[in-house]
């Protein structure tokens, strides 16, 4: 697979046709100097794959708490949820 920043050389040209950029870039090829795109082996985006859906849990979590706050700090529960250091966690069991 040709990278295509690489190939700009051809897309600058002065004549453009389809005859002259399929013979440029075949010497390219013919010379081993056609730029390739990076293309990730199959072990290292098996693991990028796994990390993205180890991380949406927790940013999907992350995102239902940013909103409970907003919530809570909207309809002023501010004084209420006082005594607690944290609203998912135990905090001081006093005030029930």
């Amino acid at each position: 697979m040709a990278n295509p920043r690489a190939l700009s050389v051809v897309a600058t040209a002065d004549v453009k046709t389809d005859a002259r950029d399929s013979f440029h870039r075949a010497q390219l090829l013919r010379t081993n100097y056609l730029p390739e795109s990076y293309v990730p082996p199959m072990d290292p985006d098996g693991v990028r794959q796994l990390v993205r859906y180890r991380m949406d849990p927790g940013e999907s979590v992350a995102e239902v708490k940013n909103k409970v706050h907003a919530l809570v700090s909207r309809n002023l529960l501010d004084s209420f949820l006082a005594d607690y250091s944290d609203v998912f966690g135990r905090g001081d069991s006093s005030a029930w």
